[in-house]
């Protein structure tokens, strides 16, 4: 058959009906497209089987093969061996759960607890131990004060827990858990004592007296306080006394009897003033004899007549204290006595400007107690060797012939210029200063007289005396006062101008 054209036509292999080789040759294309596509559809199968993501890209495009084929039974395959995996992956991971619950958590194991043998399970922790336990009946310690009393019953140290001796902190109790066949200990904790800190108290010194015979008594050595350990509770406020770091040092009074080697030395005393009728006539005579005397003055009739008091001291005799209203000193609790004693020495410088820690006590009653509850406030008691018994009013005769009599070196003699009718002692005393000094006797005041032996009182601690002076002077005299002697004569010589 020819076209139009006379063309020979060609088939549908591209051939032309007309050339028998191109026949040939076409059947041969075609032949070999076959084989190919199915080597291609059976390459694509292997490679899917090999690689299920690469079967839906790799499909064959040829005429033909199938395009769509391989992909619809990818993704089948895919997802059944999916839901074989998963299982199998749970099974694991279940199986493996299981095994380390068992190992740590469900298997019974064997502790021994204070000597007993528990089955516990595995992994307990020392806090679930002891919770299930009731604590083995181990119990905090206590905080106690400083006196033993218990301030609080769970305050010390907590209960103790070891795992073969390896003790575990309280705080570790949670997280620590337990092995098997571990050995435990649990104990009660210990009591502990309160902190504190440490303060010091002081030791008073004690007083030793020993002043039998002595005509002088006075303090040796004043001796000084200790001091204690303390200490302060830190929660209870207690104080505790404990060990003493410094001993203390008692003070020493002491008696002496004064008898200046060499000399012939005699002392008068004028006890009760002063007063307006007698110490003016006894200060005349005095003056008139060139002689010294001490005057134990009581602090009320100070201040009542300081005019006599500042004479005294302006002509150079000793003022020294006789209490303030002549008390019985044993009868008087210790508060009274001192202030019985520190008003007599303010009220003698109130009206004299008079400083001295000398006293005559009244009576001459002064005792060991006394002294250890006055010690601080005074230097000197000053006794007597020689009483005239002018008291009793036996006479002008007899009161100068007792003095007299009873002279020795260093004898103090005892008279007054107050407190009474003193006429005997006034007529007495010319005649008494007059035979003594023809006896080669020398008139001196005590504090003349214990600077002559020697004996001296040990010097006044600072702020000693509760208002008396604190000078530590053995002597109370204006002569061994320049400054307040002065003082003392000028307001005297411009009274009386």
């Amino acid at each position: 058959m020819k076209n139009p054209d006379n063309t020979p036509f060609a088939d549908a292999n591209g051939s032309n009906n007309n050339n028998p080789q191109g026949a040939a040759d076409a059947n041969a294309t075609h032949t070999t497209d076959t084989t190919i596509v199915a080597a291609t559809m059976e390459s694509s199968a292997q490679a899917e089987a090999d690689d299920p993501a690469s079967a839906e890209t790799s499909a064959p495009t040829s005429a033909g093969a199938s395009a769509t084929a391989p992909t619809a039974t990818a993704p089948r395959r895919r997802w059944t061996k999916t839901l074989i995996a998963v299982p199998i992956l749970v099974a694991l991971l279940v199986a493996c759960g299981c095994a380390w619950a068992w190992q740590t958590r469900w298997r019974s194991i064997a502790v021994t607890v204070n000597g007993q043998c528990l089955e516990i399970s595995a992994g307990m922790t020392v806090q679930q131990l002891m919770s299930a336990n009731g604590d083995f009946n181990a119990r905090p310690g206590r905080l106690l004060a400083l006196d033993g009393t218990v301030l609080n019953d769970n305050g010390g140290d907590p209960a103790s827990f070891t795992i073969d001796n390896r003790q575990v902190s309280p705080a570790d109790w949670n997280s620590t858990r337990l092995p098997g066949d571990a050995t435990v200990a649990v104990a009660s904790g210990a009591d502990v004592t309160e902190g504190h800190s440490t303060d010091y108290e002081t030791v008073p010194r004690g007083v030793s007296v020993n002043v039998t015979g002595g005509v002088v008594q006075m303090v040796q050595s004043r001796g000084k306080d200790g001091k204690r350990e303390v200490w302060v509770g830190d929660v209870s406020g207690q104080r505790v006394e404990k060990d003493v770091v410094e001993q203390p040092e008692d003070a020493q009074v002491v008696g002496v009897s004064p008898h200046p080697e060499g000399r012939n030395v005699i002392a008068l005393t004028f006890d009760d003033g002063p007063s307006q009728q007698y110490t003016g006539p006894i200060l005349d005579i005095l003056k008139d004899k060139g002689v010294k005397a001490t005057f134990f003055d009581v602090g009320t009739y100070s201040l009542a007549y300081p005019d006599e008091e500042k004479r005294m001291m302006a002509e150079g005799h000793e003022v020294a204290s006789h209490s303030n209203t002549h008390a019985y000193l044993p009868g008087l609790s210790r508060d009274e006595l001192r202030s019985e004693l520190s008003a007599g020495l303010q009220n003698m410088q109130q009206a004299s400007g008079v400083n001295t820690r000398m006293i005559r006590a009244p009576y001459g009653a002064f005792t060991a107690d006394q002294w250890k509850d006055a010690y601080d406030l005074i230097d000197y008691n000053v006794i007597w060797s020689v009483d005239t018994k002018d008291w009793k009013l036996p006479g002008a005769q007899a009161i100068r012939s007792a003095a007299v009599s009873g002279a020795y070196n260093g004898a103090v003699i005892l008279m007054h210029d107050g407190g009474g009718n003193r006429d005997e002692d006034v007529a007495a005393l010319p005649g008494i200063i007059d035979d003594l000094k023809g006896q080669g006797y020398e008139f001196v005041t005590i504090s003349e007289l214990l600077q002559m032996a020697g004996a001296s009182a040990a010097p006044a601690e600072d702020g000693a005396g509760d208002g008396a002076s604190g000078d530590g002077s053995a002597s109370s005299s204006a002569a061994s006062d320049s400054a307040t002697m002065a003082a003392a004569a000028s307001a005297a010589t411009a009274q009386q101008s």
